[in-house]
């Protein structure tokens, strides 16, 4: 399903930023599912600064890109996000962090269709690849919780799968307002997990979790 009649916006939360931003920025601008807007919240505006200076972005992102600049002290993982999908008028929007990158020009049309064909879907989140260089463990590790099949989970695998049955990264993730909004959203205050957490709500209002395993990101650290 190339092109889209849906808004569509990116939320990626930063601190101290490197190339891969960059190229995250490059390639979502490539997309054949075009994003509508594209909002990074950034911790600590100097590293930012440093890295963007003399940089010509291509004006297909450059110009649906928005920065927000916060300290440390104001950060929070759930909260930075809830504040930032507050500040979003989108149908969907997708979680990114600043290391992630996707896999090539369909990654928002693969995370995206599993929510336009199933209504029931609230989130649908992306496969995790190994990035170059990546060592023998974090290979390991990305197989065995980002495997080559994609599944919809709901409240009925719980006995199957238990806590798996909310698994989701905000690594690369995308959600239905509507639900998101139903859900109540990200958890004001919480140092990991704030993807899970809200995957379980929606699992408990008898939406589903999809695992898109066709829409790929590089995503790993040694």
């Amino acid at each position: 399903m190339t092109g889209s009649a849906h808004s569509i916006d990116v939320i990626i939360p930063t601190y101290r930023p490197d190339e891969r931003l960059i190229r995250c920025l490059e390639l979502l601008g490539a997309q054949t599912m075009p994003v509508t807007h594209i909002h990074i919240i950034n911790t600590e505006r100097r590293f930012y600064d440093e890295l963007m200076e003399n940089r010509v972005i291509p004006a297909s992102v450059r110009d649906i890109t928005e920065v927000t600049h916060i300290t440390p002290e104001e950060f929070d993982h759930g909260g930075t996000r809830r504040a930032a999908v507050a500040g979003s008028g989108s149908e969907f929007f997708i979680m990114m962090t600043q290391d992630a990158l996707p896999a090539d020009e369909k990654l928002v049309e693969e995370l995206i269709d599993p929510l336009i064909l199933d209504e029931n879907i609230a989130v649908s989140y992306a496969r995790q690849l190994p990035a170059p260089g990546a060592s023998e463990t974090e290979k390991f590790v990305r197989s065995f919780n980002y495997p080559e099949k994609p599944q919809v989970k709901s409240a009925q695998d719980l006995n199957r799968l238990g806590i798996k049955t909310f698994f989701c990264s905000n690594v690369c993730a995308a959600y239905r307002r509507s639900y998101y909004d139903e859900a109540g959203g990200f958890v004001e205050k919480t140092i990991f997990n704030e993807d899970m957490i809200l995957a379980a709500a929606m699992v408990k209002m008898g939406r589903s979790v999809s695992y898109s395993a066709r829409a790929r990101v590089y995503h790993s650290h040694n």
